[in-house]
């Protein structure tokens, strides 16, 4: 059962057009096995009379390497589409769920709120020739209105346990992490370009979200 927190009281609201780049790319790095993971309350999806780009809204990754997203052509605006792939599970607005996805040995798998929903043969990358975003590819059309928290990158592929046991928070330090966003926090960039949330592991990974101003608000577990 995915059981609410008391350590989260913040979390970051954006919008189709408010979405994070990086400071800097991942290069190779976990392309040969890969997590990742987020806490997220869709504000609301796409539809028929809504639906912007192939009804897609992006949660996070590189577009033609390994994505995360709800909607897109053939795929409900309120399903997600992991790595290419349909996961039969239907979302609802205004509650939280924590969706995780690993890739190793040529096998993807995806966890919903601890709980391994779908298996299938495919690998990844974080590299390429897009970039790597949370809450955006491609183009404008396909951003997400969602609230985001603990969101995370591995260059491992994370048991179902370790999924398990740690969707609220994890040690900065811990090993094979990538980057880690609690999403509780921003700050202006010191060059003006935006606003970021800093990657907790200090590897550099800050996400800058733009000239607007990230929405930080208070959690409230549905």
């Amino acid at each position: 059962r995915f059981v609410e927190s008391d350590d989260i009281l913040k979390s970051v609201r954006l919008t189709r057009d408010l979405y994070f780049t990086l400071a800097q790319p991942f290069g190779s790095k976990g392309d040969e096995a890969m997590t990742l993971e987020t806490l997220i309350n869709v504000e609301k999806f796409r539809t028929p009379e809504d639906p912007g780009e192939a009804s897609i809204s992006t949660l996070m990754g590189v577009e033609g390497g390994t994505l995360l997203r709800f909607g897109d052509s053939g795929v409900p605006g309120n399903q997600l589409q992991a790595n290419g792939t349909r996961i039969d599970f239907t979302f609802e607005t205004g509650k939280w769920y924590h969706i995780a996805m690993t890739i190793a040995d040529g096998i993807t798998k995806v966890y919903i709120n601890g709980d391994l929903k779908a298996t299938f043969p495919k690998g990844g990358s974080l590299s390429g020739g897009n970039p790597f975003l949370i809450g955006q590819s491609y183009s404008q059309g396909r951003g997400i209105q969602a609230r985001l928290s603990e969101t995370r990158v591995w260059s491992v592929a994370r048991s179902a346990e370790e999924i398990k046991d740690n969707m609220y928070k994890v040690d900065a330090k811990s090993g094979g992490l990538l980057a880690y966003w609690r999403m509780n926090e921003w700050e202006p960039n010191e060059d003006g370009s935006g606003n970021v949330v800093r990657d907790e592991t200090g590897h550099g990974y800050d996400a800058i979200g733009g000239s607007s101003d990230p929405q930080m608000i208070d959690t409230k577990w549905n």
